[in-house]
């Protein structure tokens, strides 16, 4: 487990910087934690994936199923999937109620993208 690394946290918004915990992560690894996040230009996000690295946050997330799917959800980035607009956990959620209300599964089209890298 690691630290909270305080030098993330922004006291103007009591929230922690998502990119700057993923920075320190090592490649193809997912950190879960139970503080809030957030990336410029948001109010808040429930994980972030960038450079083979992610963050997930289960501070807004109100159960473990939740936080499996965010985590499948950032995996998915991880491994190169974008956004997407079928019905899928790729879809993007800008609040609890899309998050909840995405599958917790790839769709069809996803899990050919991923079969084919």
């Amino acid at each position: 487990m690691l630290p909270m690394l305080e030098r993330a946290y922004n006291p103007e918004r009591k929230q922690y910087n998502a990119a700057f915990l993923v920075s320190i992560l090592p490649p193809y690894s997912v950190w879960i934690v139970d503080k809030d996040i957030y990336v410029d230009n948001m109010n808040f996000v429930f994980g972030l994936a960038m450079q083979n690295r992610a963050v997930v946050s289960c501070y807004r997330l109100p159960s473990d199923a939740m936080i499996a799917k965010e985590v499948v959800h950032e995996v998915g980035h991880i491994f190169g999937l974008p956004h997407c607009k079928n019905k899928c956990v790729m879809q993007f959620s800008n609040s609890l109620a899309e998050a909840m209300k995405k599958p917790s599964k790839l769709c069809e089209e996803c899990k050919r993208r991923i079969r084919k890298k």
